[in-house]
């Protein structure tokens, strides 16, 4: 289970991938995010590394009261019609309705209002939201981004003989010291010609103050 800032982690990615049963979101702890950490998230969503990732699902997980929508939307130019799916918060349907949008369909209720925003790897791919599929284990992980198994079971530190990808793995609290340690490891991993990198999350916790979206 992934909740509270570490979720803000996973959220500044360009890919999430979860275990089916695997939890995500909470942001707030159960209540409303303060002003300061909805900022934070703005900026990393305004970086757009994530399609699958937006306003209105992030505002579900900083806020239990926030309800989170799935609608289908027919755009039309030039006589074509074109259906998109939007991911939208209430509010944001209400403005599509007062525009005169064409919705042929039901809204889908992805989360509710009163409902605590953390989503499971099942339900996240279920609804396409959030993550591009499950994946039960690192092999499953390799697979996805067709790179070696073996390489992702090594720390990045250690990953010197492969040159496309490494593993970070975060277990302890995300104190300023590690935050330092991380951004290290980050610019090694560059310097050493990698073209992607994986964090793995298992980390109980953090201060706010500690991240940064860059």
């Amino acid at each position: 289970e992934v909740t509270g800032n570490n979720a803000v982690l996973a959220l500044a990615c360009h890919d999430i991938l979860m275990h089916p049963d695997a939890r995500l979101g909470d942001i707030g702890n159960g209540r409303k995010a303060n002003e300061e950490v909805q900022t934070f998230v703005k900026r990393v969503l305004s970086l757009r590394r994530n399609p699958r990732l937006n306003w209105a699902l992030a505002a579900g997980m900083m806020d239990p009261q926030v309800a989170v929508r799935k609608v289908r939307v027919i755009n039309t130019k030039n006589g074509i019609r074109t259906p998109e799916v939007h991911i939208v918060t209430d509010q944001e349907l209400q403005k599509l309705r007062d525009d005169k949008r064409e919705m042929p369909d039901v809204p889908v209720t992805i989360k509710d209002a009163g409902e605590t925003g953390i989503f499971t790897g099942s339900k996240a791919n279920a609804d396409d939201i959030l993550i591009p599929r499950t994946a039960k284990n690192i092999d499953e992980v390799a697979a996805v981004y067709g790179v070696s198994a073996r390489a992702l079971h090594k720390s990045a530190a250690a990953s010197n003989r492969k040159k496309d990808v490494a593993l970070i793995r975060i277990k302890e609290p995300i104190t300023p010291l590690l935050e330092s340690f991380l951004i290290r490891q980050i610019d090694r991993c560059e310097q050493m010609g990698k073209t992607m990198i994986i964090f793995e999350i298992t980390s109980p916790g953090c201060g706010w103050r500690t991240a940064s979206p860059t």
